[in-house]
């Protein structure tokens, strides 16, 4: 096809991918491959889309079955303008590349909603070379003025519920390093230690 011919703009490949809605694993992959750094472009124009979401579900998968070493950086940059739904597949999306971003998955561990983030650390937990780090991001030291009661609250919430006893010691360690009269973090602790043995 003339259009898979090297040296063709980027715009025809984009109007392929996007404007006639045709993502297909080899055409992201030539396209990737001739243009790595319009990745991000690519990224940003079909997180635009993402109100199609059926479509948006289908590049996420053309991309990850793609292959290319840059599909990563197109599906981070359709993080952004998506929405939740769609933000839900693209972490899963990310977790199954072959060499996932975990610095994305430990961003949208520390600031996503609730459930992001608990889809984020469920995924970042599987690769043993980030467990600390991740966990450590995940709950960082308790405030002393208690300014982040809410988000530790929220976090050992999230680790309570996904029954992770790799987070044991850190829950453990920020359980002993909390100031005794925040009483209400502590309670929060101690319930995610309980549910965590």
């Amino acid at each position: 096809r003339v259009l898979r011919i090297p040296g063709r703009p980027p715009q025809e490949y984009l109007k392929r991918i996007i404007d006639e809605k045709r993502a297909d694993p080899p055409l992201l992959k030539l396209f990737l491959r001739f243009y790595p750094d319009q990745a991000e472009a690519c990224g940003l124009r079909l997180g635009e889309n993402c109100f199609d979401a059926e479509y948006s579900s289908t590049a996420i998968e053309a991309l990850v079955a793609s292959g290319s070493p840059h599909a990563g950086r197109v599906l981070e940059a359709m993080y952004a303008p998506a929405n939740d739904f769609i933000r839900s597949e693209i972490i899963n999306a990310v977790g199954r590349l072959a060499d996932p971003d975990t610095g994305f998955l430990a961003s949208v561990a520390r600031t996503g909603s609730h459930t992001l983030k608990k889809q984020a650390l469920r995924i970042l937990l599987g690769y043993p070379g980030v467990v600390e780090t991740a966990l450590n991001v995940f709950l960082p030291p308790p405030d002393p003025w208690a300014r982040n009661n809410a988000l530790l609250q929220e976090n050992l919430g999230i680790i309570g519920e996904l029954g992770l006893p790799v987070a044991a010691e850190h829950v453990r360690y920020l359980h002993r390093s909390i100031p005794v009269w925040n009483f209400p973090l502590r309670l929060q602790a101690q319930r995610t230690l309980e549910k965590l043995r």
